[in-house]
């Protein structure tokens, strides 16, 4: 008996592992082909985010530059009724006994510099 006067059934039920063999590789390069593009969806949208970020930090460090120059810092304590110091800080000299090379050891000690 032969199926469209071209293949004989036995030469079929000898070809059917082939044939589902060949099936199964379809399938898996079907599964794989939608999962390389799931992949790239996700590997886009992970960029489009970096690239926010990256927008996001580089406007923050400006604002955050900008608030720290010392003029900013000013204007802003201000309102807390501080003011920057006009003259200078001065420095104290403190004396310490030191008993086994019987001298006088001199420390500086500076205050804001």
């Amino acid at each position: 008996m032969s199926i469209f006067g071209i293949f004989d059934r036995n030469e079929i039920v000898k070809a059917m592992p082939f044939i589902l063999f060949v099936s199964v590789l379809t399938m898996g390069y079907i599964a794989n082909s939608y999962y390389a593009e799931r992949v790239i969806r996700d590997i886009d949208r992970t960029k489009n985010e970096l690239k926010e970020r990256h927008a996001e930090y580089i406007s923050t460090m400006s604002r955050l530059m900008y608030q720290s120059k010392q003029s900013e810092v000013a204007n802003q304590l201000s309102a807390y009724a501080l003011r920057k110091l006009l003259s200078r800080l001065k420095r104290f000299l403190f004396r310490k006994k030191i008993r086994r090379k019987r001298k006088m050891d001199v420390k500086k000690i500076s205050c804001g510099e």
